[in-house]
Parts: C-alpha cells; sequence; structure tokens
C-alpha cells in the first residue's frame, strides 16, 4: 500500500501539498474513530 501512496505522491504537480492535505484528511478519520490501517492512508490520499 505504502508504494501506491508514494507513487501517487511522485505523479503529483504538488506532492508536499498533497501530502499535508493526505495527513489532514487521515487526521480527520482518525478523529471519527476510524481504526488506522493502510487503507485509511490510500482513503485519505484519494479523497484529497
Amino acid at each position: 500500500m505504502a508504494l501506491c501512496v508514494a507513487k501517487l505522491l511522485s505523479l503529483s504537480p504538488n506532492p508536499r501539498g498533497l501530502f499535508e492535505e493526505t495527513l489532514k484528511v487521515y487526521s480527520l478519520m482518525k478523529d471519527v474513530k476510524f481504526r488506522a490501517s493502510d487503507f485509511l492512508v490510500v482513503a485519505a490520499s484519494s479523497s484529497s
């Protein structure tokens, strides 16, 4: 899963911005009690 997220970041014109947005969405999802997993990271990155 980490490779998928790394690939998304590498193809983005603004990888740092995408990473920061992914972290924000991930934190929001964790705040509403989603469980931590690789899939949560992928979901957070695709919703950014």
